[in-house]
């Protein structure tokens, strides 16, 4: 069960963070225009 628990807290970081870095992009696309 443990392991389970990292694996769900790791894939939901890296949803976060892809989530993050276009917000970034799309951030700096707005900014630029």
């Amino acid at each position: 069960m443990g392991s389970v628990v990292v694996i769900g807290m790791l894939i939901l970081l890296v949803l976060l963070g892809m989530a993050g870095a276009l917000v970034a992009v799309v951030a700096l696309a707005t900014r630029r225009r």
